[in-house]
């Protein structure tokens, strides 16, 4: 008998299943610090039922600040919004961005210049402010 993660895995899961009450297994997924980071890499190399990824992230599922595999998996697919999903739930573009340096095939994409766009947005540039002059008497 196959785990429910492996029926995950392999699109085995209906959107009924996976969202009833009785099972729990989205909430389960979500709560799965341990795991999260493996499940989301896996699901998104495969492919395998986008929605439940969808699901996971609206949800806010807890992502691991490196999690770059997911990252890489949402450049290579195309996924803008689930990499701006993962950004925005606190993946450190800047780490990925270091990591993937000089690989054209990723860093030459749109998804991954609209991810480095959303980052960017997300973290403007720190502006020094002028400081007010003490004037003499």
């Amino acid at each position: 008998m196959k785990s429910i993660l492996r029926r995950l895995f392999d699109g085995e899961i209906s959107p009924s299943e996976y969202a009833a009450p009785r099972t729990g297994l989205y909430r389960k997924l979500l709560t799965d610090e341990k795991n999260a980071k493996d499940i989301l890499r896996e699901m998104l190399t495969r492919e395998s039922n986008r929605w439940i990824i969808e699901h996971m992230l609206g949800k806010g599922i807890r992502v691991d600040p490196q999690d770059y595999g997911s990252l890489k998996a949402c450049v290579e697919r195309g996924f803008t919004k689930l990499g701006t999903r993962l950004l925005d739930l606190g993946v450190d573009f800047d780490g990925f961005r270091q990591q993937v340096e000089g690989q054209d095939l990723l860093t030459g994409t749109e998804t991954f210049r609209s991810l480095a766009e959303h980052w960017d947005d997300m973290h403007p540039p720190e502006v020094e402010q002028e400081q007010p002059q003490e004037q003499s008497m």
